[in-house]
């Protein structure tokens, strides 16, 4: 079978000889360089961002700053533990709990029949205020409903 094909070639001529020989050699690229900074700076970029991205959504960010930025201040602050933070209000005179009369609210549902909570809301003020308290009455009853109303019955029994 060799000798075939050397017939071949002796008798029809080689079959790629009237093709010229091409010069494919491979110069310098131009710009590959370039090319190599501009992709490596993007892929870069994007590493760094998506972990940026990911300490900030997930609060790691926030430690890492408050940790190089501490002054006078802030170093009284962290040495009290985060969760023990309290409000206080001094007031003008002793507190005493003002209680609203009763009021019966519909609760929201998706049903024909609503159901209802009977309410009666207790306000812890001080004594100076019960004044405004008894002029504020109606206005505070409204909020109260609106509030309660906004709320299915497993929300406020703490099912939701």
């Amino acid at each position: 079978m060799a000798d075939d094909l050397d017939d071949m070639d002796e008798e029809d001529g080689d079959p790629l000889g009237d093709v010229p020989d091409l010069d494919v050699s491979l110069g310098p690229a131009k710009g590959g360089k370039k090319k190599v900074i501009i992709i490596a700076a993007l892929v870069l970029m994007v590493v760094l961002g998506g972990g940026g991205t990911g300490l900030y959504f997930t609060g790691m960010l926030d430690t890492l700053i408050e940790g190089q930025a501490i002054n006078g201040e802030e170093a009284e602050a962290e040495a009290e533990p985060q969760g023990s933070r309290t409000a206080s209000i001094d007031l003008p005179g002793p507190p005493i709990f003002y209680e609203m009369p009763s009021m019966l609210v519909d609760l929201k549902s998706g049903r024909c029949k609503a159901p209802f909570l009977k309410v009666t809301p207790i306000v812890e003020i001080s004594s100076s205020d019960e004044d405004r308290m008894k002029e504020f009455e109606a206005e505070t009853r409204d909020r109260i409903q609106e509030f309660i109303r906004e709320h299915h019955r497993e929300h406020l029994i703490g099912k939701a």
